[in-house]
């Protein structure tokens, strides 16, 4: 059988947030120290204001009884946020007036050590896949502000097609200088869930599994909408919070055992290791 499998960049590709080590090379890119002060005090008010909203929005959910229809509301909400933040970006100039090439920064942190998700590991996956006769087609969805830094950021681990990377991107002018904006591209996570659609409908069918890999709540859409969702959080703190906002909005989960069949209902898989993701394309795919 055929496999598409769909990963996040930001937390599972990589392993944390990389939106800081972002801005971090663009101010290495800024000569200007007071412009690159102001950048700063920008983008820590960016940060503040957007945790402080975003926080709000799921806590005053997770006070509340819900049933099952209330998922696709707190998405709903989640995009309006995440849209109003848009202009907001842009209005605050911290990413403006920068020419640099995204792709080559993200080979860069790529490079450094901590950055990849063991990324050995998953060359190896693939490897170990190939011997099997097991084909799959692999895909980046993601709501991070620059495709092409994606592009460099995955491009050593050999398993990713340009044309397979779906992102949002700086607004550039001729000169290549940023003007600020994001073309928004993957705004949220109902984004992720029609984007996901789209991949799995393109050239696919009975003989074509498409599971999808995340480690967020933004990504729940799309492991629900997969033929197989999977949430790969090694960080156990992080891990019991998201099973906790599954419980709460009654989405089934499971922690995958090897041992056991794979379920034909709709349910994510809870896993904390690459292993254990290529036990689960093997059952599939196989």
């Amino acid at each position: 059988m055929e496999g598409k499998v769909v990963y996040d960049f930001d937390g599972t590709l990589t392993v944390d947030s990389t939106l800081e080590a972002l801005f971090e090379e663009v101010c290495r890119l800024v000569e200007d120290e007071r412009v690159r002060e102001e950048k700063k005090e920008g983008w820590k008010g960016l940060g503040e204001r957007y945790y402080r909203e975003y926080s709000q929005l799921v806590e005053s959910w997770t006070k509340r009884e819900v049933d099952g229809s209330d998922l696709r509301k707190v998405f709903e909400e989640l995009h309006k946020l995440e849209a109003s933040f848009f202009p907001v970006i842009a209005e605050s100039k911290v990413f403006a007036g920068v020419c640099a090439n995204w792709r080559d920064l993200g080979v860069i942190q790529s490079k450094k050590t901590g950055f990849l998700n063991a990324p050995d590991e998953l060359m190896k996956i693939y490897t170990r896949l190939k011997e099997q006769a097991i084909h799959c087609t692999s895909y980046v969805l993601s709501m991070y502000w620059s495709r092409k830094f994606i592009i460099g950021a995955t491009e050593s681990l050999g398993i990713f097609r340009e044309a397979d990377v779906y992102a949002n991107e700086w607004v550039v002018d001729e000169h290549g200088v940023t003007s600020g904006e994001v073309e928004p591209i993957v705004i949220s996570g109902v984004d992720k869930e029609l984007l996901l659609e789209k991949i799995c409908g393109e050239s696919g069918g009975k003989n074509c599994a498409c599971i999808y890999i995340g480690d967020s709540f933004a990504d729940v859409l799309a492991m629900l909408k997969a033929d197989k969702g999977v949430l790969l959080v090694q960080n156990q703190r992080k891990r019991e919070e998201m099973l906790k906002l599954l419980e709460h909005f009654k989405i089934r989960f499971q922690r995958f055992n090897n041992d056991e069949a794979l379920s034909n209902q709709k349910e994510v898989l809870v896993v904390d290791k690459w292993e254990e993701v290529e036990q689960i394309l093997v059952k599939l795919l196989k």
